[in-house]
């Protein structure tokens, strides 16, 4: 999937025009506060092409006060799905193709599945586990969090506004009588954070979460990135980058810009933890992380899962990163498939473990 890292360039070019003086630093707190938008290789007219060919019109939820937040609601069907992974050095090797001409008698409805992007991503970037999951029969829903995709702009919660978000949109869907029950939420990194937001509280009505990657704490998410950057890895200008950024980013500059974003954003990121929805969920969550996770290190999941209460399951993918993960859809679509299935109503029964055959590519 070529340029699959494109939608963090927006990220990595705000750390490094950032670095340097006091007046730059205010601007990196106001960029941590407010990332700009990314550039994701199957987003804007592509994403709306795709919602073409899927049957599914781009909807919007307006609200007094609030970014409008732009969704898709895909029914379940047959869309031939084709998915094959390949293990690249340096981007993903992912090859898929689908159709979507006229189709099949379509399975029942088997429940609901909301789909949460990653950070600087956006909804498009959810699509294939989208029409994956509907042709397992369940509906999906495509959410564009807020100052992402075609979704309007808003304070951000890292994770907590875009959960309130989550649960507006929900209450839209069931009084409209379109949430088929049970309803899981299914996110990606800054996605799986929202997931376990939302999910908090015994009135969410959720039966499940999957958290790929979320990462622990909104203030070491934001260092864990920067670390990364300074690392160097990933090529030539990568390098560059990193040499740069160790030589004009010392650790009391970001952590100041950090401290500030929170004041931006009336929240104290470095008191946000994931361990406090996560502990309180009555969801059943299926908590994935890849071994070989440089962003969110592996070590902060293995902590966070420790945090859970006893309806959380941990599985980590010793040879998946932080991108490679999420993408593994030939290995993870029919266990996945089998775990949902097994998920109690909200708050009641036990939670399932995931029966995870070995890896293909092994």
């Amino acid at each position: 999937m070529p340029g699959v890292l494109k939608p963090l360039f927006a990220l990595v070019a705000t750390v490094a025009l950032a670095a340097g003086g006091d007046a730059q630093a205010r601007d990196l707190h106001e960029r941590i506060a407010r990332p700009e938008r990314g550039d994701t290789p199957y987003g804007g007219a592509k994403y709306l092409q795709f919602l073409r060919e899927v049957g599914s019109p781009l909807e919007s939820l307006a609200r007094p006060g609030e970014p409008t937040l732009a969704f898709a609601v895909i029914e379940p069907r047959d869309f031939g799905l084709e998915y094959r992974y390949q293990r690249a050095p340096d981007e993903l090797g992912m090859r898929f193709d689908f159709r979507a001409g006229a189709p099949r008698r379509p399975p029942p409805v088997r429940g609901t599945v909301v789909m949460l992007h990653g950070l600087t991503m956006d909804a498009s970037t959810q699509g294939l586990w989208a029409i994956a999951l509907a042709e397992e029969g369940y509906r999906t829903v495509l959410l564009d969090l807020r100052n992402h995709g075609f979704s309007g702009d808003g304070p951000a919660g890292f994770g907590t506004r875009e959960a309130g978000d989550v649960q507006a949109l929900l209450a839209r869907l069931r009084a409209e009588r379109r949430l088929a029950e049970p309803v899981v939420l299914f996110g990606t990194s800054y996605g799986a954070v929202t997931a376990l937001h939302a999910a908090a509280g015994h009135r969410a009505g959720i039966a499940g979460v999957v958290a790929m990657e979320p990462f622990a704490n909104a203030g070491d998410s934001v260092r864990q990135f920067v670390q990364r950057l300074k690392t160097g890895e990933g090529g030539g200008a990568a390098r560059v980058l990193g040499w740069w950024l160790r030589r004009t980013l010392p650790a009391h500059e970001l952590d100041a810009a950090i401290a500030r974003a929170g004041e931006t954003l009336g929240l104290d990121l470095d008191a946000l933890d994931t361990a406090t929805p996560l502990a309180a969920t009555p969801a059943c969550v299926l908590h994935l992380h890849g071994g070989k996770d440089t962003l969110v290190p592996v070590e902060s999941a293995r902590r966070l899962a420790r945090a859970g209460n006893g309806r959380l399951h941990y599985a980590e993918l010793p040879d998946e990163n932080h991108y490679s993960l999420p993408a593994r859809i030939d290995w993870l679509r029919a266990p996945l498939r089998d775990w949902l299935a097994r998920l109690p109503p909200p708050g009641t029964g036990d939670c399932p473990p995931l029966a995870l055959p070995p890896d293909p590519l092994a």
